[in-house]
């Protein structure tokens, strides 16, 4: 079985994605969190074989040593699953394109902009390129 954690805080986002990887990924769980603080918890107590995150997410309880005002908490969680699980596989999805987000080209993360034509397409087949 493959174990994707799926990170987003829009209730929207997270059921069309779940939904879209469920239909087309068989024997496949998927564990959803909505902030920051949740998230971390769950991939320090629990391997996953791919993690999916949004950049703009809540922070939750979890104290960064920068607050950001525009919530790219994402970026965080990114630098921390590369500090504390550097072979992890990582997607980012995000309503950025690829060409704003610059840290996140240094991570070694892949990067699908949902709001381009063919997103989900794209992130299906990313997934099984790397599951």
């Amino acid at each position: 079985m493959v174990k994707i954690l799926l990170i987003d805080d829009e209730g929207i986002s997270i059921a069309d994605t779940s939904f879209y990887i469920s239909y087309y990924i068989k024997d496949i769980s998927i564990t959803v969190h909505r902030n920051c603080s949740d998230a971390i918890q769950a991939f320090r107590n629990e391997a996953f074989d791919l993690i999916i995150t949004d950049i703009q997410l809540p922070k939750g309880e979890y104290q960064f040593a920068k607050e950001r005002q525009d919530l790219r908490y994402g970026l965080d969680i990114l630098a921390i699953i590369r500090q504390e699980l550097p072979n992890q596989k990582v997607i980012c999805l995000s309503i950025h394109h690829k060409e704003t987000l610059g840290d996140v080209c240094n991570m070694n993360v892949h990067h699908v902009c949902k709001t381009v034509d063919g997103a989900f397409d794209e992130l299906i087949n990313l997934i099984k390129l790397l599951v």
